[in-house]
């Protein structure tokens, strides 16, 4: 095990990778990611309940909840009529899937 240990530590300092932890309980050093998991929980929370659901429909409830994550715009939008740098968030969803989601 030992050894284990030494050729994984050799390999990472060799990569040069660096670790950084999030302190627990401090939700503002996980920004983007942490809205990210309270959203998917929200809408697991929402559409499961307490209900029980196989493999494949649990995998298409967090298809159909990723989609709806997905075409929400990633920043406010200008209010701005003539702004056309702006582009609504999801029209790049929009025209891969086809439709847009509610």
């Amino acid at each position: 095990m030992s050894n284990c240990v030494s050729n994984l530590s050799k390999c990472l300092c060799e990569e040069r990778v660096e670790w950084s932890f999030i302190p627990p309980r401090a939700p503002n050093h996980g920004g983007l990611w942490e809205a990210g998991v309270k959203a998917v929980k929200y809408h697991l929370r929402r559409v499961m309940g307490n209900l029980r659901f196989t493999y494949e429909e649990f995998l298409t409830i967090l298809n159909q909840i990723e989609g709806v994550l997905n075409s929400r715009p990633l920043y406010p939008l200008s209010c701005d009529p003539g702004d056309f740098d702006a582009f609504p968030s999801w029209s790049s969803h929009h025209s891969h899937c086809g439709a847009k989601f509610n």
